[in-house]
């Protein structure tokens, strides 16, 4: 009697979700996505060893740069139930005058289906300000968003989009938004930045 015929018959293999950390106390499940650019187009990964040396540089105030990132599509069904936790690293490189601030503005979630038709599932914030006043100088930091409660579906196929658009101060200055998984150090004009990871922690329901 083959394996096939008898009362072991071997069943199909389950998609599995994994997550990075869960609390099993309210059935979530989270996942954390590094951000990352080829140049022309974004993504955000669950790996973390990739290095990426560029970042997405604004010159002027007037020449700000809209960027978006897409997860891939699920491999199963998801819910994305509660609140996003992003964090951006953004370094203000000050190389003439003494002024130079950058910030992401419109950020903001979307659900997008396999025909990429997009839905917004979050209101659109700013982050906070990283400034450096200092001629010569950088500065360099971590800006948290967090969104508000979030309950959407996404079926097998769909994606989880995150637009931004950096915002910079002065014309003869420099905003840097790193999106570099690794984290490693990038070097700038007026020194090396060691902050360079930028992070989207999503929470998905499980299944108990």
């Amino acid at each position: 009697m083959g394996i096939e015929d008898g009362p072991f018959e071997q069943q199909p293999e389950q998609a599995i979700a994994s997550f990075d950390f869960t609390d099993i106390a309210s059935g979530t499940g989270f996942v954390n996505f590094f951000l990352v650019r080829d140049g022309t187009n974004g993504f955000m990964i669950d790996n973390s060893s990739i290095s990426a040396t560029e970042a997405t540089e604004g010159h002027t105030h007037t020449n700000a740069t809209a960027l978006v990132f897409d997860t891939n599509a699920f491999n199963l069904p998801r819910l994305v139930r509660g609140r996003i936790f992003a964090s951006f690293a953004l370094t203000a490189e000050d190389t003439a005058t003494g002024n130079e601030s950058i910030l992401l503005t419109n950020v903001e979630f979307f659900h997008v289906d396999s025909s990429n038709n997009e839905t917004s599932i979050s209101t659109a914030v700013s982050t906070s300000v990283i400034r450096e006043t200092t001629a010569t100088e950088f500065n360099s930091g971590s800006v948290v968003v967090l969104t508000e409660e979030i309950n959407q579906h996404f079926k097998k196929g769909d994606k989880l989009r995150l637009k931004c658009t950096t915002d910079d101060g002065a014309d003869s200055n420099v905003g840097y938004f790193f999106h570099n998984p690794s984290g490693s150090t990038i070097e700038i004009p007026n020194g090396n930045v060691g902050n360079t990871q930028s992070t989207i922690l999503v929470p998905f329901r499980i299944d108990l």
